[in-house]
């Protein structure tokens, strides 16, 4: 961003030192072409000058060669408007892409914090190994202000280093939340064999939908010294 106000800031600055020279240099050719007419007029109105002119041509002789003439041809200089012109554009892009740039940085914190950190809240959770298999419930809380998608629980099992070994999934009681609602859910996976832990995510669909975690517990998901049966 800083880049692009040096460049705004050289490009005007050399738009205003261009626009002074351009101003500079026509007074100038109009000051010379009002001193050249001024040089001429004078001429003309001089007498010496004329009497001049008529002794030098012999008597009798009736002068056959073109007048003379006493204008100065004017010399067509380049015009500097198309470089102001150039210069005043390149000022207005530059400006046009800075203004682009600055709206874009200031609209995108408002479309982070319009999302949300988190849809759901885990208020409490707990399991029960039973054989081998185990199961999972807790309670959920919508913190949003707007109402969640089709939500499911889905536990993970993972073995003693750390492989997913078995996984499951279920349904909330209550698959929509309204703001504020809580809900429950349960969930069962089979065939755990020795599982080491688990964790547990919330689904819709395809889309893992983030929660926080606000158990006052913090219930252990360690499973590996967990009694078979408790």
């Amino acid at each position: 961003m800083m880049w692009l106000i040096l460049l705004i800031s050289i490009l005007s600055l050399a738009v205003i030192v261009l626009a002074v020279l351009v101003a500079h240099f026509t007074r100038l050719e109009r000051q010379r072409s009002e001193a050249r007419v001024a040089a001429l007029a004078s001429a003309m109105d001089n007498q010496l000058w004329t009497d001049r002119i008529e002794d030098a041509e012999p008597p009798g002789q009736t002068t056959t060669s073109s007048p003379m003439s006493l204008v100065a041809p004017e010399v067509e200089r380049p015009s500097r408007a198309p470089a102001f012109a150039i210069a005043a554009v390149v000022v207005l892009a530059a400006g046009t892409v800075l203004f682009v740039g600055m709206s874009s940085g200031r609209r995108a914190p408002q479309q982070v914090a319009a999302t949300p950190a988190s849809a759901i809240e885990l208020v409490s959770m707990r399991h029960v190994l039973d054989g081998e298999t185990l199961i999972v419930s807790g309670l959920v809380r919508n913190q949003t202000a707007a109402v969640t998608p089709t939500l499911s629980a889905v536990v993970s099992v993972l073995s003693r280093d750390g492989r997913v070994m078995a996984r499951g999934e279920s349904q909330l009681d209550s698959i929509v939340l309204e703001p504020g609602k809580e809900t429950t859910f349960r969930v069962s996976v089979s065939d755990v064999g020795d599982p080491g832990r688990y964790r547990v995510a919330f689904r819709n669909g395809n889309q893992i939908v983030p929660h926080v975690d606000r158990r006052s517990d913090l219930a252990r998901t360690a499973l590996a010294n967990d009694a078979h049966g408790n």
